[in-house]
């Protein structure tokens, strides 16, 4: 009442005075409006949460398959078994693909785990509808998040292939993998700021370019343009980490631990070798 009162006063005090200076005035010169904050979140905002969504199952993919990839490769050439699996009678380019089978499927287990349990919270709890209207989390949606992720998968499979090729020991390739972990999470979180477009050069910067396209199919905003780029610049990035990683593999030095360096690792032979 007192609020009242003194708005009263105060239009009452602003008409006297327009009176006396014989001022019209159509409108009150200032408007004064409440609104909640809830009320006041714009798109960009809302947005920023479906980004955080799609980060955290993005680099749920990462885990999955880190500890596979150590020991099929690092693991095993500490261990020793490396020498009798390259000895068997099949290319060893061959066995590399087994290895990255296995990292694959991995990573791809835990990304459909936490895919699922992602889907449900979001439907037990009701904020599904908050984030992505009445309709939910369609299974469309779900569908074309689940590809974004094997589509990842490929790619950071073949790159933890690569780093762990190089490392003597499990603890080495542990050591390696944190500043890779690291190069992935920081480009990624700039993905969460507001009103960021999947534009530009972040088309092509892995792994902020598969954050905004899964920020754009939830809220079904893609644009078949940029879905392409993004699609076909990480299919890129896979194939060339999986052929360094067969370079990798396919040298001498892999097989002890005692060699170390790129140099080591990509070096060949002076001539052609008359058996293997």
């Amino acid at each position: 009442r007192v609020e009242e009162a003194r708005a009263k006063t105060g239009q009452e005090c602003l008409a006297a005075r327009r009176t006396r200076r014989n001022l019209a005035q159509r409108a009150d010169p200032g408007v004064v409006q409440r609104r909640s904050l809830a009320e006041a979140a714009n798109e960009s905002n809302r947005f920023s949460l479906v980004a955080v969504i799609t980060l955290i199952l993005t680099l749920m993919n990462v885990p999955g398959a880190v500890y596979t990839a150590i020991d099929l490769t690092a693991g095993e050439r500490e261990r020793g078994t490396l020498e009798v699996l390259v000895s068997a009678p099949i290319p060893r380019f061959s066995v590399l693909v087994g290895k990255y089978i296995a990292v694959l499927l991995v990573a791809l287990l835990s990304a459909t785990v936490n895919l699922g349990m992602m889907a449900v919270t979001l439907r037990g709890s009701g904020l599904g509808a908050t984030l992505f209207g009445e309709a939910g989390l369609s299974g469309a949606s779900l569908a074309a998040v689940a590809a974004l992720m094997l589509l990842f998968a490929g790619f950071y499979s073949a790159v933890l292939l690569v780093v762990t090729c190089t490392a003597r020991s499990f603890k080495e390739a542990q050591a390696y993998l944190i500043p890779v972990m690291l190069l992935s999470l920081s480009p990624a979180v700039l993905s969460l700021l507001p009103g960021v477009p999947l534009a530009g050069l972040l088309q092509l910067v892995p792994p902020v370019n598969i954050v905004l396209l899964g920020r754009d199919l939830l809220t079904r905003q893609v644009e078949l343009r940029s879905a392409a780029i993004v699609v076909a610049s990480t299919l890129v990035y896979a194939s060339l980490a999986l052929t360094l990683a067969a370079r990798l593999f396919a040298a001498e030095a892999v097989l002890y631990s005692t060699a170390t360096g790129w140099s080591t690792l990509l070096r060949r032979p002076a001539g052609p070798q008359t058996r293997t």
